[in-house]
């Protein structure tokens, strides 16, 4: 085309390139078969600070999903731990008391036993 003059280019009419055209069918189905091995990057075993009846599962939680720090993914009934942390706070209110009476009887006991030995 760069070689042919103005003239020669418009007595000769330039040809389409041929194309082939066909229509493509398409498989209805496909199947592969393979068999392999899956192993996970890593596995960490969660466990409870305490024990308890279990209230609700986060959505969160599945197998082989990847959750952030501090994340709830577990949440346990709390009527039975509250029981447990109220009758904590009853033995420590009972320890109390009974140091205080110990103090009183050391005094008692002290106070007397002090005055019949220097006087």
């Amino acid at each position: 085309m760069l070689t042919q003059t103005k003239q020669q280019a418009a007595r000769e009419p330039s040809h389409p390139p041929l194309v082939e055209t066909a229509i493509a069918k398409s498989a209805e189905s496909l199947t592969i078969t393979q068999t392999a091995f899956l192993r996970p990057s890593g596995e960490v075993s969660v466990t409870a600070q305490t024990s308890g009846r279990i209230r609700s599962v986060s959505e969160d939680f599945h197998v082989g999903t990847t959750t952030k720090k501090n994340t709830l993914l577990v949440a346990l009934e709390m009527e039975d731990l509250q029981a447990g942390v109220e009758q904590a706070e009853a033995r420590v209110e009972q320890a109390k008391a009974a140091l205080a009476e110990a103090r009183v009887t050391r005094r008692k006991a002290g106070g007397t036993r002090g005055k019949g030995l220097f006087q």
